[in-house]
C-alpha cells in the first residue's frame, strides 16, 4: 500500500494520480519541513522537525513515513511522532495509525506511544477504515474484517479493495461487491470504484461518474408476471432495478409495447411480432451496474371468428340502393375473438361483389358479436366474403362465407311494365295508368316542357309528342326504374295532284299534340336499291339508293333506327348497331299518289352486298400494292 518518492538530496516528493493525498519532505537550513495536502478536501498541514540528509518520504492514503538517516516519523493531518523502528505507512483511522512491518509481515496499530500486531499478513493489497472502529484489510487475494485482534474473512476471491464508513467494497473478476457491514451485500457491474468518508461508492465506467449509495441494496433481477398474452393484457416481465439510466431490451419473435415505472423497478409489457406465436424471448437489461439476461417463454393466440350468420340478405339485380349503384345489402352477424388488449380493425374482402364503399369496422378486446354491413353491385349470383382482422399493417385472415344471392332474390315489380301500361283517351285528354303494381310513381315529361307527376295514374293534356314515361317503385330500400318513349304515331295524308309539296302541321289527339302531314304529289316511276353496307366498331351504316323521275319521300327504317331523305332519286344512309342488322332494313318511299312503296332487305341480301364491298376493298388493296 505505501508508495516510495521521488526524491533528490535536499527534497523528497510523495504523489499519487488516484488518491487524495500528496506530500513533500525538503530540507532547509534550519532543519526540515514536511507539508500534507489533500487534494479532495483542500486540507494543508505544515511540520517541521530536526533532520539529517539523506531524505526519504513514504506515503499511503492520509499517512506519512518521513525517514531521516536513522530515525523515522509518522506524519498525519492530526499528528507527527517518532517511531522506534523503520515501518511502512498504511492508513490513518481516528485515533489509530496503522503500520507494516516488511520484516516480520505484520499489520501494527500505533497509538502514538505504543506498537500493537493486529494481524500477519504476507502483502497488504488493500485497507480501510469502518466507523465502528474495525478494519477492513485485503491481503493475498483475501478480504476480511479486523476487530481488535481477530480478523474475519469476507471473501477469498479478492482483489483491490476500499473502504469507508461501514461500507467494505472489493473487485471480485470483473464484478465489483459492495457489503455493508453486518447487512446484504450488492453487485456492481463495473470497476475502478471508491468508497468515500460519508460511505457512498463512486466508480468510473466509460465516460460516466456514478454515485452509489450501497445502504439501499438489491439484486438485480428479471421476473416474470404474467407469460401470455389476452385481451386483458401484454405478457409482462419486472425489471429491477430500473432508472432513467437503464436499457430495457428483448432478443427474438417480440417486441416492447411499453415501459412502466413501478418504485424502484420497471414492468415491461411484451407481445409477439405475430399473434399465435408462442416460444422463448430475451430479455435484457443493462444499467450503469449491472448487466441481466432471461430467457423468458411467451405464449399467445391468433384472432378468430367463432360463428358467422347471414341476418339479412337482399338482391335486386334490375334495382339500385340509395347510393345509385348497389344492387345488393348482406348483414352478418360475426362472433369474433380479438385476444389483444388493443383495438383492432375487421375488414371485408368480397369477391364476385364490387362494394361501393370499402367496409372497416373496430374489433374490440375479447370476445365480441359485430354486424358487418355489405353494399355494392353484385356481379354473379354467387358471391365470397373473406374476413381480415388488421393490427396496424399486421393482418390475419379468420374466415369466408360463401352466399348464394338467388336465394335471396327480390322479383322485379316492374317486370313486363309495357304491358301494364295502359292509356285511356278522354275529352281533350289522356289518362296513363299503371296495373298490377301498387304506390307506383308516375312521371310524364313532354316536348314542350308539360310535366305531370301521379301514383298509379296521371291525366295528360296539351302533351307534345315525343314524351317520356318514368316509372318508379320502391321496395325495402331498393328502387326500380323504367323509362318507357312515347312516340308520335304515323299521321301522313297523301293526296294525288302535280308536282310535290309537303304541309306539317300540329294537331291535338286526345291529350297529345301530334304532327300531321300532308303530302301532294304525282305516281313516279320508282326503284329501290341496296347499294352498299360498311360495318365499322360495331355500327353498320346501309346505303340505300331510291330512283324516281319526281320528288319522293324516302324512309330506311331498322329495329327502330330511322333515317329519310326527299327529293328527286334521293340517297338514304342509315346508321344502326350492327346486331340490328339481324332483323333485316325496310325501305318505305312515299309519294303523292297510291299506296307507299315498301321494301324489305332481309339479312341474306344484307351479308351479300356487305360481302361484295369487302371484296372490292381488299382486290383494290391487292392491286395497289402489286399483288394478284
Amino acid at each position: 500500500m505505501a508508495q516510495s518518492v521521488d526524491r533528490c538530496s535536499d527534497v523528497a516528493l510523495y504523489r499519487d494520480s488516484e488518491g487524495p493525498l500528496a506530500a513533500i519532505l525538503v530540507r532547509g537550513r534550519g532543519g526540515c519541513s514536511i507539508i500534507m495536502w489533500d487534494r479532495f478536501e483542500g486540507v494543508v498541514k505544515t511540520y517541521s522537525m530536526d533532520c539529517r540528509s539523506p531524505l526519504n518520504l513514504t506515503c499511503s492514503r492520509n499517512v506519512c513515513v518521513a525517514s531521516v538517516r536513522d530515525r523515522s516519523y509518522v506524519v498525519t493531518f492530526n499528528h507527527i511522532y517518532e517511531l522506534p523502528l523503520k515501518l511502512s505507512p498504511l492508513i490513518s483511522c481516528g485515533k489509530y495509525d496503522y503500520l507494516y512491518d516488511e520484516r516480520n509481515k505484520l499489520v501494527v496499530r500505533s497509538d502514538t506511544a505504543s506498537l500493537d500486531p493486529v494481524m500477519l499478513s504476507n502483502h497488504v493489497d488493500g485497507i480501510g477504515c469502518l466507523e465502528d472502529g474495525s478494519l477492513m484489510v485485503c491481503s493475498g487475494g483475501s478480504i476480511g474484517i479486523v476487530r481488535g485482534n481477530v480478523w474475519s474473512p469476507i471473501s477469498f476471491e479478492a482483489r483491490r479493495a476500499s473502504a469507508s464508513s461501514n461500507v467494505v467494497m472489493y473487485e471480485q473478476g470483473s464484478v465489483t461487491r459492495v457489503n455493508v457491514v453486518g447487512e446484504e451485500g450488492s453487485l456492481i457491474a463495473t470497476t475502478g470504484c471508491v468508497v468515500d468518508g460519508n460511505g457512498f461508492v463512486w466508480c468510473v465506467k466509460g465516460g460516466e461518474l456514478m454515485v452509489l449509495d450501497p445502504h439501499v441494496t438489491y439484486e438485480p433481477l428479471i421476473k416474470v408476471l404474467k407469460a401470455s398474452v389476452s385481451h386483458e393484457g401484454y405478457a409482462e416481465v419486472e425489471v429491477r432495478p430500473w432508472h432513467g439510466s437503464v436499457r430495457i431490451g428483448v432478443e427474438g419473435k417480440a417486441t416492447i409495447v411499453n415501459i412502466t415505472p413501478k418504485g424502484d423497478s420497471a414492468v415491461v409489457a411484451l407481445k409477439p411480432r405475430r399473434l399465435g406465436w408462442s416460444g422463448g424471448v430475451r430479455v435484457t437489461a443493462e444499467g450503469p451496474t449491472f448487466k441481466l439476461a432471461r430467457v423468458v417463454d411467451i405464449t399467445s393466440s391468433p384472432p378468430s371468428v367463432g360463428r358467422l350468420e347471414v341476418s339479412r340478405c337482399l338482391y335486386a339485380p334490375t334495382a339500385t340502393l340509395a347510393d345509385g349503384e348497389s344492387n345488393t345489402s348482406i348483414e352478418i352477424r360475426a362472433l369474433i375473438t380479438n385476444p389483444s388488449p388493443e383495438e383492432a380493425e375487421l375488414e371485408v374482402v368480397a369477391d364476385g361483389i364490387k362494394v361501393v364503399n370499402g367496409v372497416t369496422l373496430p374489433v374490440p378486446s375479447g370476445t365480441n358479436w359485430v354486424l358487418i354491413g355489405v353494399k355494392g353491385r353484385a356481379l354473379r349470383d354467387i358471391v365470397r366474403l373473406g374476413f381480415r382482422v388488421r393490427y396496424g399493417r399486421d393482418s390475419y385472415n379468420v374466415g369466408e362465407s360463401l352466399i348464394n344471392l338467388g336465394r335471396h332474390l327480390i322479383p322485379d315489380p316492374l317486370k313486363d311494365i309495357r304491358r301494364k301500361v295502359s292509356f285511356i283517351n278522354g275529352d281533350g285528354s289522356t289518362i296513363v295508368r299503371v296495373s298490377d303494381v301498387s304506390g307506383v310513381a308516375l312521371s310524364v315529361t313532354c316536348s314542350n316542357g308539360v310535366h305531370v307527376e301521379g301514383v298509379n295514374e296521371l291525366v295528360v293534356k296539351d302533351c307534345a309528342l315525343p314524351a317520356v314515361l318514368a316509372i318508379e317503385y320502391v321496395k325495402e330500400g331498393f328502387k326500380w326504374v323504367r323509362r318507357l318513349i312515347i312516340e308520335q304515331p304515323p299521321l301522313i295524308k297523301v293526296l294525288s295532284g302535280t308536282g310535290f309539296s309537303v304541309d306539317a302541321s300540329l294537331k291535338g289527339v286526345n291529350g297529345f299534340l301530334v304532327n300531321s302531314v300532308s303530302i301532294t304529289t304525282s305516281r313516279p316511276s320508282i326503284s329501290i336499291d341496296l347499294r352498299g353496307v360498311r360495318v365499322s366498331n360495331n355500327v353498320a351504316t346501309v346505303r340505300i339508293r331510291v330512283g324516281s323521275s319526281q320528288p319522293v319521300l324516302a324512309v330506311a327504317a331498322c329495329d327502330g333506327y330511322t333515317s329519310t331523305s326527299a327529293g328527286v332519286s334521293p340517297e338514304v344512309l342509315l346508321t344502326c348497331p350492327t346486331a340490328s342488322l339481324l332483323k333485316g332494313v325496310s325501305a318505305v318511299v312515299l309519294y303523292p299518289v297510291g299506296e307507299p312503296l315498301v321494301k324489305y332487305f332481309g339479312v341474306s341480301e344484307l351479308v351479300r352486298v356487305l360481302t361484295q364491298v369487302a371484296y372490292r376493298a381488299a382486290l383494290s388493296l391487292s392491286t395497289s400494292v402489286g399483288v394478284r
